[in-house]
C-alpha cells in the first residue's frame, strides 16, 4: 500500500476494497466498543516478510500454521508383522527379529557355500591322488610282469639253436628287444612319478617351514630372538638328543611345536650347565654377619622384682609394693 492507514475510516475503506472494490459497503464500526489500534501495527513494515509472525516469541511456521511440533517417524524395528502359512499356522514377529534372522540366514548361507567349495576341492584332490596311486600301482604291476616275461624269454632264447631254427631264434630275439623297450618305458613312468612326488613333498615341506618360521617370528606369540643363529643352536641341541641332519632339516624344522620343544630343551640344558657354577658361587660367598639386636633396658618394676628376689628385705618389699599404687 502506498497510503498509510492512520484512522479507523481509512482501515474500513481499505478493508472494503479488499473484499469487493468501491461498491462494497464498509462494515460498521462502533467507536465506543472498538479496540484501540496501535499506530505502529497499522503502519506496518513494508520490508517485513508477510509469512513471518509479528510475535518474535511465538513464531509461526508457514508449513505448520498450527504450531504443532514435528513428530519423529516411529522406527520400523518395533513393528510386528503377522503372516499365515499355507497350512494355516499363524506367526508374528517384530521387524527387528526378522532382520536379525535374515542376517543369520545370510551368514549361514555364506558359510555353507564356503564349506561346500572346500569339500569339493578336497574331494577333487582325493580323486586326483587316487587316480595317481592307481596308475602308479598299475605301472608297478606291469613292470613286475614284464620282468618275469623277460626272464622267461631270455631263458628260452638260450635253448634255441640259431643255426637249426634261425627263424624262431630271430623272432625270440625281436620279442626280447620289444619287451625290454616296453620295460624301459614303464620304468621311466615310474621314475617320473617318483620325481614328481619328491618335488611335491619338497614344496610342501618348504611351505610348512615358512609357516613355522612365520609363526615363531611373531613378536607376541613366537620365540624371542628367533632367527638363523637360534636355529643353529636348536640344531646342535637336536644333535645332542640324537636327531640326524635329515630329520632336523625335514619334519623337525617344519613343525612349530617341535621347534618349541627343542627350544625348551635347549634352555633347560643351559640352566643345568649354569647350576654347578651358581652353587659353587653360593658356597664360596662369605657368611653374612648376624644381625645385632640392642638389649632392652629393664623397667623399674623389673629391677625391684630382681632386687627383692635377691635381698628379700623390708625396703625391697616396700619398693615393690609401691608399684601397685601407681
Amino acid at each position: 500500500m502506498d497510503d498509510q492507514i492512520t484512522t479507523l475510516d481509512q482501515f474500513a475503506t481499505q478493508y472494503a476494497e479488499t473484499l469487493g472494490g468501491d461498491d462494497a459497503d464498509p462494515p460498521e464500526v462502533d467507536p465506543d466498543n472498538a479496540d484501540p489500534v496501535d499506530p505502529e501495527a497499522q503502519n506496518g513494515d513494508p520490508d517485513a516478510d508477510p509469512n513471518l509472525d509479528a510475535d518474535p516469541d511465538n513464531p509461526t511456521d508457514p508449513d505448520n500454521p498450527d504450531g504443532d511440533q514435528p513428530v519423529e517417524p516411529e522406527s520400523l524395528d518395533n513393528t510386528v508383522v503377522t503372516w499365515e502359512t499355507a497350512s494355516g499356522e499363524k506367526f508374528e514377529a517384530p521387524v527387528s527379529e526378522l532382520k536379525a534372522g535374515y542376517m543369520r540366514s545370510q551368514d549361514y548361507t555364506h558359510k555353507t557355500q564356503a564349506l561346500a567349495k572346500d569339500r569339493e576341492a578336497a574331494q577333487q584332490h582325493i580323486e586326483q591322488q587316487l587316480q595317481t596311486v592307481q596308475a602308479f600301482s598299475k605301472d608297478y604291476g606291469e613292470l613286475y610282469a614284464t620282468n618275469q616275461q623277460l626272464q622267461q624269454l631270455e631263458s628260452a632264447i638260450g635253448q634255441i639253436n640259431q643255426y637249426e631254427d634261425p627263424v624262431g631264434y630271430n623272432t625270440a630275439v625281436n620279442n626280447l628287444l620289444l619287451l625290454r623297450q616296453h620295460r624301459d618305458q614303464v620304468a621311466g613312468r615310474i621314475q617320473q612319478f617318483q620325481q614328481f612326488k619328491a618335488g611335491e613333498s619338497q614344496q610342501q615341506l618348504a611351505a610348512a617351514q615358512r609357516k613355522a618360521a612365520q609363526e615363531l617370528s611373531d613378536p607376541n606369540t613366537g620365540i624371542k630372538g628367533f632367527g638363523k643363529e637360534l636355529v643353529q643352536k636348536l640344531n646342535a641341541t637336536g644333535h645332542d638328543y640324537g636327531f640326524s641332519d635329515e630329520e632336523l632339516a625335514g619334519t623337525a624344522m617344519a613343525d612349530a611345536r617341535m621347534i618349541r620343544v627343542l627350544h625348551d630343551a635347549m634352555q633347560f640344558r643351559a640352566m643345568q650347565a649354569k647350576a654347578p657354577k651358581v652353587l659353587e658361587k653360593v658356597k664360596n660367598a662369605p657368611p653374612k654377619p648376624a644381625k645385632q639386636t640392642a638389649s632392652k633396658p629393664a623397667s623399674g618394676i623389673e629391677k625391684d622384682i630382681k632386687q627383692f628376689q635377691s635381698k628379700k628385705d623390708l625396703n625391697s618389699f616396700a619398693r615393690l609394693l609401691a608399684h601397685s599404687y601407681k
